[in-house]
């Protein structure tokens, strides 16, 4: 018979002690661990916890002290790795003479004593601590032959359980023959050898790039120059794994597969930042955390399929540009159709989860619950990252019942989302798939890729050398007493790294980013300084800080031969398509202007019925307050006193009506802005009392309040037929008397206009038809014998004016004629083209490429027929 040949076992660097094992213990989780410091800190006396500024993190909630116990986790682990606990690092402080550290490490030293106890109690072992006791327990495994590949900074811990096996091992570590100095016999570098070495990288292979999004287009394009086809041809460094979101999306943008093995963060899933807004909404009834829930992906998907083709989002923003309600329970309470039944169907879950405490397990499989009650978990889903993140938040909500089923461990429901977020943000997300792609790296993992070309994003400043440690507890001068890897020991490892891949690779990339996705400025790794020649330096810093040139972004062949987008592109503005003629046949009297202002903006708003929403407002916009003092207005002329000459009943009657729309319209609690703007409208409401009560003196009668144009009442006749204007019309007073009546337009402009400043432009073209209009319309429904109208302006300034129009009927006629020919060329549908001026307050301007796009492309925008 033939031999049997078996594949070698492999194990990365943090997975080796446990590879060579004989046992595998219980190993906390995440949370466990967290619970451990916490009560371990809380045995210790208060007044040193208070003297060390811990006890604010350990009273109280679990999840207040995660901040720290992670801190404390990281510290450990570090030392750990060099084989060291707290203790260890108390005894050393005290032979150094370092007395100002020598009281917080035996305040540390006591708190992982009882850590290690508390986890005892639980039948639960700390990784790093069960590495250390491994010698004293003998459970080693026996191997023939263990090879190390490329452990340059190997951690003192693996050393010595490694040297007490007795395994024979061979060390493998990569670099060229002029740098075999650099290491000792375990294959680790020689800090002090690597730490002044020229890297002395080609000028050529630097790319400087404005941001993320241009970094990543210039890896493509780098790429494309490189003419390369084969997805195994070229690998990319994320040095700097904040840019790696872009990155993605800047590949699918072109087409191209990409797929990291760095692992996406579980913050960046549609999962956990959904329950990080639900952990908002138990904690706070705030209306900005609903808004940002109904906006979520998960949310948006659910909605659709429960609700259809009614939007929740833009009931919700209608509800709050009416409304600007402060907390969630308003919606609750106040609103009705689909949106009620959405915001109670979540409220329900909200009053469970801010009922009493109750154990982990319980939270656990309410937070299923909610996920299945709101069609959440979709194991099959197409989408990967999605995917990867359900299936691990079910093992995570999983092991916490089983973990904490015996546990008297009780919290609140936003505790309990806390710590599950806690345990779920520390598993990384790798989402399989089997398509060829482009392969994203880790910066310490590079070096063992073996494509021969490879892209560097995010070579900064901070990333590369690595500045990291626990520099909160261990400094650097602490680390290097300690013999512990300090700031140089990390310089070293990323001059040798850059020094190999320099030696192994035939193409190689070196791209920045001179700023951060937050918008803060950054600067080059030092190492693109480096150079053996001082000469060269000054060119250097010019390329890399001097006045940049944007790098030239051709299309071309990649992969299959397929085209790679423009990363620039054009902008087209899309031309209006036909729709049914009838609904062009009724258009309202305010709309003409906006025909007569832009045709293509009027089918936007009144054919498409396009409009800018948002939740974003802190107080009433123009619209806003003026429909509020209309509302006002009308109640005030429904009123007893109405039309009574004494000025303190036309106050009361007002104020009366204030209060009752401020109540139906914001709620007893209005934001305070809306409180700054209704004490503002009770200012104009004094000006509009000294008017009404002159007016009633005078003899004048309110005759229509807010009244609609019913059906046939205001008609325009033109060769395509006829258009029907609709409209409401705020007042029209009668005077018995004289039989006269006049239309009042009541106006809160903050400075006095008259009709003729709106309507007309300084050469008496008609920019507006609204008055006009329902001039001609109430000339027919009304007996008149003498019909004027104008403005009761009633700007902030004060006091109030009331400006009468002096247009004849020869204008108005005029007026009613364009009107015609506008409603014709609205039912010919004439629309194009957009007017090329700025519009102020444009809600289109994207859209009709002004601003935004204008500016960013240039002449590049351009018309489409659609």
């Amino acid at each position: 018979m033939g031999a049997i040949v078996l594949p070698p076992r492999t194990a990365t660097v943090g997975g080796l002690p446990e590879a060579i094992m004989t046992r595998r213990p219980n190993v906390a989780s995440a949370l466990e661990r967290a619970a451990s410091w916490r009560a371990a800190l809380l045995q210790l006396p208060e007044d040193l916890r208070v003297k060390l500024c811990y006890s604010e993190f350990v009273e109280g909630d679990l999840s207040r002290g995660l901040v720290l116990f992670d801190e404390l986790d990281s510290l450990w682990q570090e030392l750990a790795a060099q084989g060291m606990t707290f203790a260890d690092v108390e005894v050393k402080v005290r032979e150094l003479g370092l007395d100002f550290e020598e009281e917080r490490w035996n305040f540390l030293a006591q708190s992982q004593r009882a850590y290690f106890s508390a986890l005892k109690g639980n039948n639960l072992e700390d990784l790093h601590h069960f590495r250390l006791r491994v010698k004293e327990e003998q459970l080693i495994q026996d191997f023939e032959q263990l090879y190390l590949i490329a452990c340059v900074d190997l951690p003192k811990i693996h050393q010595g359980l490694l040297e007490m096996s007795g395994i024979p091992i061979t060390v493998l570590s990569y670099c060229g023959e002029e740098y075999r100095e650099g290491f000792d016999s375990w294959g680790r570098l020689k800090s002090e050898y690597w730490k002044d070495l020229s890297l002395e990288i080609p000028e050529r292979s630097v790319a400087r790039c404005s941001n993320s999004s241009d970094q990543a287009f210039s890896a493509i394009q780098q790429i494309a120059d490189w003419s390369v086809r084969n997805p195994d041809d070229v690998s990319l460094g994320v040095v700097d794994e904040d840019c790696l979101p872009i990155l993605e999306q800047a590949f699918e943008s072109q087409g191209i597969s990409f797929r990291s093995s760095v692992g996406s963060a579980p913050e960046s899933s549609p999962i956990y930042s959904l329950l990080q807004i639900l952990v908002e909404l138990c904690d706070q009834d705030a209306y900005a955390a609903f808004a940002r829930f109904v906006r979520h992906p998960l949310m948006q998907r659910y909605m659709e399929r429960e609700f259809g083709a009614e939007q929740i989002v833009s009931l919700v923003d209608d509800f709050f540009q009416k409304h600007l309600p402060a907390k969630f329970s308003e919606i609750v309470f106040r609103s009705s159709g689909n949106l009620s039944v959405f915001a109670k169907a979540l409220e329900r879950y909200l009053i469970r989860f801010r009922a009493a405490e109750q154990e982990l397990p319980r939270w656990c499989e309410l937070v299923s619950e909610f996920m299945s009650d709101f069609a959440l978990f979709d194991p099959n889903t197409a989408e990967l990252l999605l995917r990867e993140s359900y299936h691990v938040l079910q093992a995570q909500l999983e092991n916490l019942s089983s973990v904490f089923q015996n546990d008297s461990f009780k919290t609140s429901g936003s505790e309990a989302l806390r710590c599950i977020l806690y345990e779920l943000g520390r598993t990384p997300l790798y989402p399989l798939t089997s398509e060829r792609a482009v392969e994203g790296i880790g910066w310490l993992e590079v070096l063992l890729d073996d494509a021969p070309n490879l892209i560097l994003l995010g070579f900064q400043q901070g990333i590369v050398p690595d500045h990291g440690g626990s520099e909160l507890f261990l400094s650097d001068s602490l680390k290097r007493d300690l013999g512990i890897p300090d700031r140089e020991a990390r310089t070293a490892r990323d001059r040798y790294l850059v020094a190999s891949l320099l030696h192994s690779k035939e193409k190689i990339a070196f791209l920045y980013s001179e700023a951060s996705l937050a918008g803060e400025h950054l600067f080059p790794s030092p190492f693109l300084f480096d150079a053996h020649d001082h000469k060269s330096i000054p060119p250097r810093v010019h390329l890399l800080l001097g006045e940049r040139t944007n790098l030239s972004r051709s299309t071309t062949t990649f992969f299959s031969d397929s085209d790679i987008k423009s990363s620039k592109g054009t902008y087209s503005i899309p031309k209006p398509e036909r729709v049914e003629e009838e609904i062009l046949h009724r258009v309202s009297a305010t709309a003409f202007r906006d025909y007569l202002a832009c045709p293509y903006r009027f089918y936007l708003r009144h054919v498409l019925k396009l409009r800018s929403i948002g939740d974003q407002a802190l107080e009433l916009d123009g619209a806003g307050f003026g429909s509020v003092f209309h509302r006002v207005l009308e109640r005030f002329a429904a009123s007893s006193n109405a039309e009574s000459p004494d000025r303190d009943k036309v106050i009361a009657s007002l104020l009366a009506a204030l209060d009752e729309v401020k109540t139906s319209s914001f709620g007893r609690a209005p934001v305070p802005a809306v409180v700054v703007q209704l004490e503002q409208l009770r200012h104009r409401l004094m000006m509009f009392a000294d008017w009404q009560t002159e007016r009633n003196v005078d003899g004048w009668k309110i005759h229509l309040v807010e009244r609609s144009l019913a059906s046939g009442e205001c008609l325009l006749t033109h060769r395509c037929g006829i258009t029907e204007v609709v409209g409401r019309i705020d007042r029209v007073d009668f005077h018995p008397r004289s039989g006269d009546y006049e239309l009042i337009d009541f106006k809160t402009f903050e400075k006095k206009k008259n009709p003729s400043q709106t309507h007309l432009t300084g050469a008496g073209e008609w920019i507006d038809l609204q008055l006009p209009l329902y001039l001609h319309a109430l000339s027919a429904i009304l007996p008149v014998k003498s019909l004027s109208c104008g403005y009761l302006c009633l700007a902030s300034e004060g006091p109030y004016s009331f400006e009468r129009a002096d247009w004849d009927g020869g204008e108005i006629q005029e007026a009613v004629r364009v009107a015609a020919t506008v409603a014709e060329k609205i039912c010919e549908q004439t629309f194009w083209p957009p007017n090329e001026n700025r519009i102020a307050f444009d809600d289109f301007a994207d859209i009709c490429g002004v601003g935004q796009f204008a500016e960013m492309y240039g002449s590049e925008v351009e018309e489409v027929e659609s």
